[in-house]
């Protein structure tokens, strides 16, 4: 199941983010993510809106590109599967 994945990957992102080279706004665009993509998901919750998740994942996967590889892979991930699921 996609969302399954959707959570597994945000499990990841967040032990990535565990680097102390993380920047606070970084983590705090992290945050965000996480907290939208949980709101995307709840059963019934239609009135959210999707395309601000994915600008934000866009935007972390951007930051990091050359400092922070596997948070990149990982939210490249985020990304793909929001678009499987619909989202």
């Amino acid at each position: 199941m996609d969302k399954t994945k959707l959570q597994d990957l945000l499990s990841q992102l967040q032990q990535a983010l565990n680097d102390p080279d993380v920047d606070q706004e970084t983590l705090d665009l992290a945050r965000q993510l996480d907290h939208g993509i949980h709101q995307l998901l709840d059963v019934g919750n239609d009135d959210n809106d999707p395309d601000p998740i994915m600008a934000l994942s866009r935007q972390l996967e951007a930051n990091f590109a050359a400092r922070h590889p596997l948070a990149q892979r990982v939210l490249r991930e985020i990304g793909n599967t929001l678009a499987n699921i619909g989202i």
